[in-house]
């Protein structure tokens, strides 16, 4: 689930920062990160909704990247100035 830890350097998040979040061990967001394990349905729809993406971007089922990238803007997370040009 590289996605994940796209969308965490994306935010300026470290592992633990996520992990403490989502209420789980820093180890097994490793492991999500590695594609070692898979969160549950329940917790990839809690990841989407943290990050402003759907469950089938975090699956690689959808590329689309915008709704992440606006919903840090719209929040005023840090993002990188690279990323933000694939919006326009």
């Amino acid at each position: 689930m590289n996605r994940i830890k796209e969308l965490r350097k994306a935010k300026g998040m470290l592992q633990k920062e996520l992990a403490d979040e989502l209420q789980v061990a820093q180890n097994t967001l490793s492991y999500w990160e590695q594609g070692k394990f898979q969160p549950d349905n329940a917790m990839l729809e809690k990841i989407a909704d943290f990050f402003g993406v759907s469950v089938d971007y975090l699956l690689g089922r959808d590329d689309n990247k915008g709704n992440a990238l606006l919903m840090q803007c719209i929040t005023n997370q840090r993002i990188y100035p690279k990323k933000i040009n694939k919006l326009f």
